[in-house]
């Protein structure tokens, strides 16, 4: 089956929990014998680290860039949003909630249905397969007959208690959608995946009944399981890995403001290492080691083979603790952390209620102190990651095969 994969996130390096999920779905449908054309939309930015590295991860022959039509597009498309853009932004300050809403197709760029359309036409796909529902008008061109298109949309972007109780919508108020938008971006595919399954029933709801309504299905994260497990070391350490978005921030903050004093009390040679672009947003703290980025998660994994993975806050899954489990980490999470991730892939992951810091230590404490637990704990990771990924690929597979034989709707 050839595959067309339409994104404006570049997922080389794999750096952020996105870009994770857009490579590690490509290298899943790749796995099952697919031919998979990425299809890299350019906002005008230009990488030449980032566009060497997905030469080398899909080849120049499979790598197609779609760019907006030069200044004078760009100049009009600023002209065009950055009125309500602004009104966005001083009804966010008002504390109004449509300040935290874009619309549906407000990143399209100028010049980029034309290029879609050539890369159509010389790719041919029978399916299309689309990064986030934002980026839905790509299923609005003219459509042929046999291809299908698949929206596989991260996260759940509509629901305003959700974008305030995740802190994104200081930090990246264009991404939430009011839920008619949502909804009509849905309704333009054949297949919605949702991350995971409190999101699918989500969607569900959301899209009610109605004659256009994609089916809904879960494909999660598929996890790198081609190294082997970290071996363990006797320092006293523990990781939180995280980009700078809100929820990490202030999930670290937590971490380090509540939990770390008490660790430090009965451990004092204890030192939290901080992995990710989380560290600009903390301030330094003679117990905290700062790695900055990582260009692979399991440089993290092995200066601190054990997860502190204290989310306060957040929606979709939480990425790090899958790549914990495929790296034999074992993990310690509050029930936030663990959102997504169902009791029987937790044999590995000890995890306690939210609000609880003196329970998040004491758990931290105790692995610290058992090497054997970790080891065992470590073991238990690694093994539901295999089985996580069974699941994962068999759901996919599931997916495609149902598609009709002649194509979308």
């Amino acid at each position: 089956m050839k595959i067309a994969m339409f994104s404006a996130v570049p997922p080389v390096p794999a750096h952020e929990g996105n870009r994770s999920r857009i490579l590690a779905l490509s290298r899943a449908v790749r796995e099952q014998g697919h031919d998979l054309s990425f299809v890299w939309l350019r906002a005008g930015e230009d990488s030449s680290d980032d566009r060497a590295a997905m030469i080398a991860e899909f080849g120049e022959d499979r790598l197609h860039e779609v760019w907006p039509e030069g200044e004078v597009a760009g100049l009009l498309f600023l002209l065009r949003w950055l009125p309500r853009r602004l009104a966005r932004k001083a009804c966010r300050m008002l504390g109004m909630p449509k300040g935290t809403y874009a619309r549906l197709d407000e990143r399209a760029r100028y010049g980029w249905r034309r290029r879609i359309q050539a890369v159509m036409e010389a790719v041919q796909p029978d399916v299309v397969l689309i990064e986030y529902v934002h980026y839905s008008f790509v299923a609005l061109e003219p459509r042929p007959d046999r291809t299908s298109y698949i929206i596989d949309t991260h996260d759940s972007y509509s629901e305003q208690e959700t974008a305030l109780r995740s802190g994104k919508a200081r930090a990246r108020e264009w991404m939430f959608l009011r839920p008619g938008d949502e909804v009509a971006g849905f309704r333009r595919a054949d297949v919605i995946l949702a991350i995971q399954q409190q999101e699918a029933d989500l969607f569900r709801r959301q899209l009610g009944s109605h004659p256009r309504n994609p089916q809904v299905a879960v494909v999660s994260h598929f996890v790198d399981l081609s190294a082997p497990p970290v071996g363990e070391h006797e320092g006293r350490r523990a990781l939180f890995l995280g980009s700078r978005n809100a929820s990490n921030v202030r999930s670290c903050r937590m971490l380090i403001d509540q939990v770390l004093p008490l660790v430090l009390r009965t451990m004092p040679d204890f030192r939290l290492v901080l992995a990710g672009k989380v560290c600009e947003a903390v301030e330094d703290h003679p117990a905290v080691l700062k790695l900055g980025r990582v260009e692979e998660v399991r440089e993290a994994f092995e200066m601190a083979p054990l997860l502190i993975n204290a989310m306060v806050m957040g929606t979709g899954i939480n990425i790090k603790l899958l790549d914990a489990m495929a790296a034999g980490v074992p993990v310690v999470s509050t029930e936030t952390g663990a959102r997504g991730v169902p009791e029987r892939f937790r044999s590995g992951i000890k995890v306690c209620p939210d609000g609880d810091p003196e329970g998040l230590a004491q758990m931290l404490l105790g692995l610290l102190s058992d090497g054997v637990q970790r080891r065992r704990l470590g073991h238990s990771c690694r093994a539901d990651a295999e089985r996580w990924n069974e699941e994962q690929h068999a759901q996919l597979r599931a997916v495609l095969a149902a598609l009709p034989a002649g194509g979308g709707r």
